[in-house]
């Protein structure tokens, strides 16, 4: 059996291809049924029968019906956003004003080709030049007139098709395809996300000794796995799961690692509208992350593969200006341009602005802005919310005094019963100069916050009632949540901080007060502390109820 290439690579590449349907030469039956193993959708437009070039009708059906450019730019919207990697077939009849060929005539012709082919003993590639010739002569050039009417009718439709897929792409984050809600009405409507947040997207290869190591022993018994990963991405899933209304900035390649991750992240059911994927480069592949934990999930050393991380957000003023989000959350992995790019909107249209510092290393990158524009008042006024953990906190604060952006002298006693190293409270007293809320993640500790206090002081004096270990410095409230206790023994610590992150958003969208954030908040990482994954998939809004 002669099998086209073209068919092999349909399942292979994202694209769309309009067409009159099979040439009537070849095997239709045949070809539809090569194309439904490969995987690649049949659709016939504007009719229930598949085409076969010169005639509208055949006795064969594709897999759906279309009647309109605006559904079939859905369709491939939707194979698009799920990150599919083969491509479909759009199938539209020649119009019956330009079929020049009666149906048995042209039957009667192939079938004479044909025989002339094996007769001749022409095979293969050769046959499908030597078929069309020949039933250009028989038919007497109505078959060439039929191809050019053809051609042009398809594109005059495909053309239509991809003008309504460009209007699509513009408003994606206004007019998803799928409902991931469970609503699988196609054309439903969402509202506009009022959360963004932009930043990497890794798979995670983590190993996790069974025992800790003895002596010189470089290796031991423990379990491997692939798992999904990267700040942006776990902060996106976990303020998705707790319904936020979010929309996830992130890039990819075009490899094996990427495919894994379009895969898992389908299967969990998470939006991938924002997700640019670039092909395939030696400057490029998907982000690659390699953890070692001991047995108690703690990191022990990894690596990571992450130059990608670099173009993340490329496109971040067409996202910005497409979404007009309230909020906009960021990870350190991000280049400091697409920063200011995000602070110079949110200055402008007086958004939110939440930046998660990521690592040490990486931690003081918010400063970096300053040489691309930004000065330290539209910092002030934009980036409200910072959640480092300790370390990163000192380093954001010892660049701060650096740099000469807080003088660093605060004197104030901080309570003992806030369990807080004088150390953390002295750096985010500091830092509360340039971010109105600090959250400082503790680890087991739990989470120290600073915000400015708009409370009366009955609210606070409740506070205080009701259990929270809460102060008051110049006109901020300061609050100190020990960490939920798990239900079983720590599984992998390394998304829970993340996860915190994510539903903090999500309780910023909803303009809760800050302590109800932050035990929404704690409540998503006990259950990143207890899964394997880094955002768990029993994490729901109910980490809101009280």
């Amino acid at each position: 059996m002669d099998v086209s290439a073209d068919l092999t690579e349909l399942s292979k590449s994202p694209v769309a291809v309009v067409c009159a349907g099979v040439k009537s030469i070849l095997d239709i039956g045949r070809t539809l049924e090569y194309l439904e193993t490969q995987g690649v959708p049949v659709i016939t437009y504007q009719s229930d029968s598949f085409p076969a070039f010169y005639t509208p009708t055949t006795s064969h059906k594709g897999i759906a019906r279309m009647d309109s450019p605006e559904e079939c730019a859905e369709f491939i919207y939707a194979q698009n956003s799920l990150g599919l990697s083969n491509g479909s077939v759009i199938a539209v009849p020649i119009p019956e004003k330009d079929v020049c060929i009666d149906g048995e005539a042209l039957d009667s012709a192939i079938d004479a080709a044909l025989t002339e082919a094996e007769a001749s003993g022409i095979k293969g590639k050769d046959i499908t030049p030597f078929l069309l010739s020949k039933v250009k002569d028989m038919t007497e050039g109505k078959s060439l007139d039929s191809n050019i009417a053809l051609i042009k009718n398809n594109a005059i439709v495909g053309s239509q098709i991809a003008v309504c897929l460009s209007r699509l792409a513009k408003s994606s984050a206004s007019k998803p395809v799928l409902d991931t809600t469970g609503n699988n009405n196609a054309k439903s409507v969402a509202k506009l996300p009022k959360i963004l947040v932009v930043g990497a997207t890794n798979l995670d290869i983590t190993g996790k000794f069974h025992s800790e190591l003895s002596g010189n022993a470089k290796s031991a018994p423990g379990t491997v796995r692939f798992a999904l990963g990267g700040v942006g991405r776990n902060i996106f899933e976990s303020c998705f799961r707790t319904k936020g209304n979010v929309f996830f900035s992130s890039t990819i390649a075009n490899d094996d690692t990427g495919k894994i991750l379009l895969s898992q992240m389908t299967a969990k059911g998470l939006p991938l509208f924002g997700i640019q994927i670039l092909p395939v480069s030696s400057q490029f592949s998907t982000s690659l992350y390699s953890g070692i934990f001991d047995k108690d999930g703690t990191t022990v050393a990894g690596v990571a593969d992450m130059t990608i991380h670099e173009s993340v957000g490329r496109d971040i003023v067409h996202t910005l200006q497409n979404l007009n989000p309230e909020i906009i959350a960021w990870d350190a992995n991000i280049h400091p341009s697409v920063i200011a790019q995000c602070i110079e909107y949110a200055n402008k249209k007086h958004a939110i602005c939440v930046f998660e510092p990521t690592s040490v290393p990486k931690a003081a990158k918010i400063f970096e802005v300053m040489n691309l524009g930004i000065t330290l008042q539209m910092l002030r006024e934009t980036v409200k919310f910072i959640t480092p953990n300790d370390l990163e906190l000192s380093e954001i604060y010892s660049k701060a005094l650096k740099y000469g952006y807080i003088d660093g002298e605060v004197s104030w006693k901080l309570p003992a019963d806030m369990k807080v190293s004088s150390e953390v409270a002295l750096a985010a007293l500091s830092l509360s100069m340039i971010f109105d809320t600090i959250i400082v993640k503790l680890g087991s500790d739990g989470v120290f916050a600073i915000s400015k206090c708009f409370y009366s002081a009955s609210y606070y004096e409740s506070l205080k009632i009701r259990g929270y270990r809460v102060a008051v410095w110049n006109e901020k409230l300061l609050i100190h949540f020990p960490s939920y206790k798990t239900e079983g023994p720590v599984v992998s610590v390394t998304g829970a901080g993340d996860s915190m992150v994510g539903v903090i958003l999500t309780g910023l969208s909803r303009n809760l007060k800050i302590e109800e954030i932050l035990e929404a908040g704690l409540m998503g990482a006990k259950f990143s502390l207890e899964s394997d994954d880094a955002v768990s998939e029993h994490l729901t809004e109910a980490v809101f109820e009280k």
